[in-house]
């Protein structure tokens, strides 16, 4: 996408296109946020967004339709911009399906919905970027949209110090025009970048005059928040790099969207998937096994003597054993393995592409074995084991509750048998 793309349009007609771009975008954000209040807390969606042709009565739809300008119509990105928020459109449809089903919504369309959110975001960042880059609107963004603008703006020197910042600059950082002139970038630093970061950041504006990313920035508050940056550097008649402009936009409320979801879906102690997570993985285990003729097992586990931890050595201690332990689970099993904390001591495994019986109780003899070393909290030697019981399918259940109850029920006669051992599910156990 180049400059010369847009020079049959005029400054105001691409200033208006500027801005009706993002204020669809901003408008396609507020129905990102609406959708995820939607999955995570059960809220009813508007009739409008599981409508058969939803991605066209949107905001961001009608300003598609509406672009009255062949010129943009030929753009690569204009055309994939279309082609993505109908896909968004379709992942949002089919999970609010299953939430008014009330079936557990698939983590893989989830992250689906997100990677196309963010293939919208940078598409779009691309086409306003490549709007505002011409070089006729850039003569007049000081007059006519520079102040204006929602995202914040600021113009550097050569050598990076601050010659001008816009009003969106100053309600963003909270430093006004006054305090950053003559000041280099680093006024806004949040410290969670390193030096290679910022190297690599250099080296791509000297080699293609161009650099888009997420960065960390601080306030004048000293609160520190995320921002989608986008640095271009301005050629003087010699071809020398004689100013830097960058281009941002604050994305805490993205950010938020993503801390909402792991809340909905992780543990908050041990950082492992929860129970809605877990039963959304075993789900999803159980289609592929049925589809490919597959087995699945499913492990219980209890940890025997965990109440006399908390007893002697506090909750904390408690609290940190756990985490140890959820450690060495996810240390000792596959990638493709699922280890899930449910509550209080208790675990659950998800042992998917599994062949035969024989493997799985390899496997539940490798857990209980981790448990063989003490583990060091406060410098203190902790020792404890772990009751494992066992479910298989397809050969005692086929579906998911059954699966964990009969692991459930077969590790209670783990219990039974002395602790520190596993048990298969057998009917006679019911």
């Amino acid at each position: 996408m180049t400059l010369l793309n847009f020079q049959t349009l005029t400054n105001n007609e691409l200033a208006r296109h500027v801005s009706e771009v993002k204020h669809a975008h901003r408008q396609h954000h507020k129905w990102v946020a609406s959708i995820n209040r939607c999955l995570v807390c059960r809220i009813e969606p508007e009739p409008s967004d599981i409508d058969a042709h939803s991605h066209e009565l949107c905001s961001l739809g009608r300003w598609y339709k509406g672009v009255d300008h062949p010129e943009l119509w030929e753009v690569a990105e204009f055309s994939a911009i279309g082609e993505i928020h109908q896909q968004i459109h379709t992942l949002a449809k089919k999970m609010l399906g299953s939430h008014n089903q009330d079936q557990v919504i698939c983590e893989e369309e989830y992250n689906a919905f997100l990677e196309q959110n963010r293939n919208l975001d940078n598409l779009i960042g691309k086409l306003i970027d490549a709007l505002k880059h011409n070089i006729k609107l850039i003569a007049k963004l000081m007059g006519q949209v520079y102040e204006a603008a929602t995202d914040g703006v600021m113009i550097t020197d050569k050598n990076g110090l601050f010659l001008n910042v816009n009003h969106a600059f100053t309600e963003v950082t909270g430093y006004s025009h006054r305090e950053v002139v003559g000041k280099g970038p680093e006024i806004l630093s949040s410290g969670k970048h390193d030096h290679e970061f910022f190297a690599d950041m250099w080296e791509s504006l000297v080699n293609s005059g161009q650099w888009r990313g997420e960065i960390w920035n601080r306030r004048k508050t000293g609160e520190v928040y995320p921002e989608w940056l986008s640095i271009t550097a301005i050629k003087d008649n010699h071809g020398e790099t004689s100013h830097y402009v960058g281009i941002f936009s604050d994305i805490s409320a993205e950010k938020e969207n993503d801390d909402l979801y792991h809340l909905a879906h992780y543990d908050i102690l041990t950082e492992l998937p929860n129970r809605l997570l877990f039963y959304d993985r075993l789900n999803h285990a159980l289609a592929l096994a049925k589809r490919n003729s597959g087995e699945v097992a499913v492990l219980f586990l209890d940890l025997d003597g965990f109440k006399t931890v908390n007893d002697t050595h506090g909750h904390t201690a408690g609290d940190n054993l756990l985490q140890k332990v959820a450690k060495r689970l996810i240390e000792a099993l596959r990638e493709t393995d699922t280890v899930a904390r449910i509550g209080g001591d208790e675990f659950t495994i998800i042992i998917p592409e599994i062949e035969g019986r024989e493997n799985v109780s390899m496997i539940s003899q490798k857990i209980i074995d981790i448990f063989i070393n003490p583990f060091i909290i406060n410098d203190t030697e902790i020792q404890v084991t772990t009751s494992v019981g066992i479910s298989h399918f397809p050969s005692f259940a086929l579906n998911d509750d059954t699966l964990v109850s009969q692991a459930d029920t077969a590790m209670y006669e783990a219990k039974r048998s002395g602790k520190n051992c596993y048990r298969l599910y057998d009917p006679d156990m019911d």
